[in-house]
């Protein structure tokens, strides 16, 4: 047995070992919005309904139904609706997409086997987005997938690719809607209208317009069901609420895009300005290269046109740009990456890294245990070693892309979860024992994962009237409400626990670190009980 496949064992081995670390955590790194995914996935799957997503014990149409699917086989084989299941589904379904990417890059772009993968895998957006229960992973994935197999379809002129395209662009539409038709077709029409004014390369119009009703085809069978099913209803929550609501909410600044784009696709975007002079010399030369770049460009300007704009909004056009970057800075150059002043970067970001990671001891909110110590240090040392390898040593791109992936994992998976205040400690879990529990709280799939048990959930009135009863057992509230339903007449407090704050803004994190002092950033939770 040699070293090298020894190598391969072990990196595999501690690859997903590490992915798989507090998968199932309630108090791990999430996104405000996951609970209600993962509520509408439990009671979808509870009620067997598989065309019409549930919320609350009624219909709810603000997305298609494909990412709750892909969860119901986890739920079915696991024998019940957690949260390891639900985001299980989601972490196979980004690794799978990433290895098919992977081979994409190999046939087109001529790269070494799982080169791409491993590069993707260890990216800020990955790590964020493929470990919770969010649509980001599928809708990026799927689309950038789709167009990727019309590429292919366009060089080789074989029908099979022709039907991939169209079955998982098909698909993409059936995760957060039309969107994903316009970001296909638009790019892929660009791209074929940039190629006819440069040299008047005809478009195989049959074949485009295959494509086009095959992924309509696909995609609109969802749409067409639930409108057989539930009518106008239907179609004004899911088309005129939440699609052409979209673009009269709140407005918020491109800016943020921006941002999303740089720290999604963290740490290889720190290279971006490094391709820029290669991607001028080659882009009307390289046709791969051209198709990259206009999809890319129509992918994330397509998501300026939304007034409701977000930092995830720009997770769509991410693996393009990772695509590009990886080409453009690494593929086929293997001494590239090792001029000074990109190397240098990626390993001011570890040590910036290291700085986090040491300021933290001061805080004993979160370095209060051995399990949260342990954590920091290890994160440290891998940082540690990440710089010496940087700068210390000249290797092979595949071990910097290495690296990379456990600096990344380890701030992310095994430091970050050291700052979550627990939603439920263990002292309310085993107060609380097998009464029936009701909660007044904005993620309420959290606080049944953590007491492993049914609650019952409940708005403000419903709740308000539900204290009066003497046998309404015990409550969980956030604390604002206790007064503002006056609770106090019927229910008494029997404990209070701080949780961190949601949407608290920059400036205040930043104010609250310098001064030392946490609590500002945190709010309260009660456990009520009838007097």
């Amino acid at each position: 047995m040699n070293k090298r496949f020894i190598f391969q064992i072990i990196f595999s081995f501690l690859f997903i070992l590490i992915l798989l670390m507090d998968l199932g955590n309630v108090d791990a790194p999430r996104q405000g919005t996951e609970g209600f995914y993962l509520q509408v996935a439990k009671e979808t799957y509870l009620n067997d309904s598989w065309m019409t997503p549930i919320h609350m014990g009624t219909p709810h149409w603000s997305k298609p139904p494909f990412q709750f699917w892909l969860a119901f086989p986890f739920y079915a084989f696991s024998g019940g609706t957690g949260l390891f299941a639900s985001r299980l589904s989601l972490l196979i379904f980004s690794l799978v997409f990433a290895f098919l990417i992977d081979r994409w890059c190999q046939r087109q772009l001529n790269s070494k086997p799982l080169y791409f993968f491993i590069f993707f895998c260890g990216t800020v957006g990955f790590l964020k987005y493929s470990r919770i229960y969010m649509m980001e992973m599928p809708l990026a994935l799927l689309s950038t997938y789709a167009v990727l197999k019309y590429y292919e379809f366009y060089k080789r002129l074989d029908n099979t690719d022709l039907v991939k395209s169209a079955f998982w662009l098909g698909l993409s539409n059936l995760v957060k809607g039309p969107v994903s038709f316009v970001m296909g077709f638009g790019g892929i029409g660009i791209f074929h209208g940039i190629q006819w004014l440069r040299s008047k390369e005809k478009v195989k119009l049959n074949y485009l317009a295959l494509w086009v009703v095959l992924s309509i085809g696909i995609g609109s069978f969802w749409y067409i069901l639930s409108y057989i099913s539930h009518g106008e209803e239907f179609f004004n929550y899911f088309f005129l609420r939440e699609n052409v609501g979209k673009f009269t909410a709140k407005s918020y600044p491109i800016r943020v895009l921006f941002q999303g784009l740089f720290i999604f696709a963290l740490p290889w975007s720190l290279f971006v300005p490094f391709m820029f002079k290669k991607l001028k010399t080659n882009i009307l030369t390289d046709k791969t290269l051209l198709f990259l770049v206009v999809n890319f460009a129509f992918f994330f300007i397509l998501w300026m046109i939304p007034s409701q704009r977000s930092h995830h909004y720009a997770m769509p056009s991410i693996p393009l740009l990772l695509i590009i970057t990886f080409q453009l800075c690494f593929n086929g150059n293997e001494n590239y990456v090792f001029s000074k002043i990109p190397l240098r970067l990626l390993a001011g970001i570890f040590g910036l890294l290291s700085l986090i990671v040491i300021f933290s001891f001061k805080f004993q909110e979160v370095m209060n245990n051995f399990e949260s110590l342990g954590r920091a240090i290890s994160t440290l040392f891998i940082l540690a070693y990440g710089i010496f390898i940087l700068l210390a040593r000249k290797d092979y791109i595949r071990k910097i892309f290495i690296i990379n992936y456990f600096c990344f994992t380890f701030v992310w998976i095994i430091f970050t979860p050291s700052f979550f205040l627990p939603t439920v400690p263990g002292r309310i879990i085993t107060a609380v024992e097998s009464k029936e529990v009701s909660v007044l709280f904005r993620k309420p799939f959290f606080i049944a994962e953590a007491l492993q048990r049914d609650i019952n959930i409940y708005n403000p009135q419903e709740a308000k009237t539900r204290a009066a009863d003497p046998h309404s057992g015990f409550f969980i509230i956030e604390e604002r409400w206790f007064d503002h339903l006056s609770l106090g007449k019927h229910l008494v407090i029997k404990d209070k626990w701080p949780i961190w704050k949601r949407g608290t803004k920059a400036k205040d994190i930043f104010k609250s670190i310098s001064n030392g002092n946490l609590t500002n950033l945190q709010e309260s939770l009660l456990l009520l009980a009838p007097k």
